[in-house]
């Protein structure tokens, strides 16, 4: 059971960009993930992926974007981009501060993956 925002056809991209996530940054050091809809303010706009990967008692944030151009092999052209490194509990903190900043106000996607290859694959597969 893939993971779904909108229920729509869109939902393929992001399947297809969460299988290259997990194939980019191993599932067991991934804590969470957020899930953010398009910006509607931003033609040609798509969901982004904002994720923590485990570091000790501490969290590394990253977030994942669609980079624009044609993409020969397949994939969906994401570029992740570490933003730094935090306390595990000012997380929460953080992507409401994100969230607020962006102007939106539907709640993001929260995913827990817990470091769990399982809980990965459940997300990942159809």
């Amino acid at each position: 059971m893939g993971v779904s925002l909108n229920g729509g056809g869109e939902d393929q991209s992001m399947d297809l960009r969460l299988r290259e996530l997990g194939r980019t940054v191993s599932p067991s050091e991934i804590a969470e993930v957020w899930v953010f809809p398009p910006l509607e303010t931003l033609e040609g706009s798509t969901e982004f992926f904002l994720f923590t990967r485990f570091d000790g008692d501490r969290r590394r944030l990253y977030s994942a974007c669609l980079s624009p151009g044609v993409r020969p092999n397949g994939n969906s052209g994401q570029r992740i981009t570490e933003h730094g490194l935090v306390p595990a509990d000012r997380v929460p903190l953080l992507v409401a501060q994100l969230q607020r900043r962006l102007g939106e106000f539907s709640d993001p996607l929260h995913l827990e993956i817990g470091g769990s290859d399982e809980r990965w694959a459940e997300l990942t597969t159809d």
